[in-house]
């Protein structure tokens, strides 16, 4: 029954280029799933609200806390799907890792882009209104 389970949630095993589009429609049908349950005022699941949730965090804490624990348990018992299906786990949590990494550098930047804009703005304001006359 485990390594049934196993197959069923075996997507991150296999390469990037063919578990990266099954995913992306995964991540979709959760976010359609609690866009209608908002809509109808019931509680979402954190990990289905698409203003929560990133693919880098949603498979990250999938693989570290799911995938790779039971496919160690079940690689004791079979040791040949180490090397393969486990490596392939560990190499897609550090490359959602390295996309997390990737994603907050941008919003870092973005934020400090908004930052100087609006800097910007406050300097135009300022210096574009005439000076006040003084004593008049």
């Amino acid at each position: 029954m485990i390594l049934i389970k196993c197959c069923d949630i075996s997507n991150e095993v296999r390469p990037m280029a063919e578990s990266e589009p099954w995913l992306d429609c995964l991540l979709e049908e959760y976010f359609n799933q609690s866009d209608r349950e908002k809509a109808e005022g019931l509680p979402v699941a954190p990990f289905m609200d698409r203003e929560k949730v990133t693919k880098p965090t949603a498979q990250i804490g999938f693989i570290k806390f799911v995938l790779v624990p039971l496919f160690d348990a079940v690689a004791r018992l079979f040791p040949q799907i180490d090397g393969t299906m486990v490596e392939s786990l560990r190499q897609a949590q550090h490359h959602y890792e390295r996309m997390k990494l990737e994603d907050d550098a941008k919003v870092k930047c973005l934020l400090r882009l908004q930052e100087i804009l609006i800097l910007a703005q406050n300097l135009f304001f300022t210096f574009s209104r005439p000076p006040k006359k003084i004593g008049v």
